[in-house]
């Protein structure tokens, strides 16, 4: 018994073709010179959903993109993603890190099963040694379910409990995107909401619920079919769980403060170079703390 996180099926019947394409060659490099190649026709973006997780961090403008080396290793901790059951979460208090959670995953029995966490124990333990705090930034909740497992064990901190919270938090939003291969991925817009400044204002969960007698989620929660969902008894409250972590008074000053410091330095410039300096210095770290925020 355990808490059971199934890969995507997809993903095994992939890796398991591409063991069988590339024989002894099936690894990183030649499975990741094979994906740029025939990516398109074999798992095409309306067709494939492990094709539009990886395009959604990977595949944007190259301006804004991760580099390619790091897209080479996401693709091969997918396809090498095993199905972990975990027997429990165990939570440390890490000092300067604060509060810290670790999943115990159950030992696999399946040889397939086995060899693919091996592999996928050699991609989570180099990133969680060499290149956690590079790629947090740009995908943190996929990050801190490495860390989940992975994180304690390479020497580094364990997850963030509010990012693992939002994988067990009922989605209030979901559906379809309105372009393109967005359009066929009714998961799409399950995301956190930010404001114009990339700053997240609200996190979204990620559960969403299948109606009693339905093999599929809605397209959208406004086309669930209600008379399918079981009453509540009158009795019984709902328990209300908000992972979005408690901000700080600074923090949602920071905008008022962006400005005045942009005006300050503007005026600053007319005077003198080091009078501009020593305002863009605040801005500067101010700049940071909204990136921190909206990576969160």
């Amino acid at each position: 018994s355990g808490l059971d996180f199934p890969a995507l099926a997809e993903i095994g019947v992939i890796r398991k073709r591409l063991r069988a394409l590339l024989g002894e060659g099936f690894n990183k490099s030649n499975v990741f010179k094979w994906w740029l190649q025939n990516r398109d026709l074999e798992y095409p973006l309306d067709k494939s959903k492990m094709r539009r997780m990886h395009a959604s961090s990977f595949e944007g403008l190259p301006m804004v993109r991760p580099p390619d080396f790091a897209a080479e290793k996401a693709l091969w901790g997918y396809i090498n993603a095993p199905s972990n059951v975990f027997e429990c979460f165990q939570f440390y208090d890490e000092g300067k890190n604060d509060i810290r959670i670790t999943g115990i995953v159950l030992p696999a029995n399946d040889p397939e099963e086995i060899r693919t966490r091996e592999l996928c124990d050699d991609v989570a333990s180099e990133v969680m040694r060499t290149q956690r705090a590079l790629a947090e930034p740009w995908l943190p909740s996929a990050i801190n379910i490495s860390a989940l497992t992975h994180g304690r064990s390479s020497g580094g901190p364990g997850a963030e409990p509010h990012k693992i919270a939002k994988l067990f938090t009922a989605a209030d939003l979901w559906g379809p995107g309105k372009k393109g291969y967005q359009e066929v991925d009714n998961t799409w817009i399950c995301t956190d909401i930010k404001d114009s400044m990339g700053r997240t204002v609200k996190q979204q969960g990620r559960v969403i619920w299948i109606s009693p007698g339905e093999t599929a989620i809605p397209r959208t929660p406004g086309e669930r079919k209600r008379s399918k969902i079981l009453s509540v008894p009158k009795d019984v409250t709902p328990m209300v769980f908000d992972p979005t972590p408690k901000k700080s008074g600074l923090s949602s000053s920071i905008p008022w403060l962006t400005v005045a410091i942009v005006l300050v330095a503007l005026i600053a410039r007319q005077f003198s170079r080091s009078a501009f300096l020593v305002c863009a210095l605040p801005l500067t770290w101010l700049m940071l703390q909204l990136k921190d925020e909206g990576a969160q």
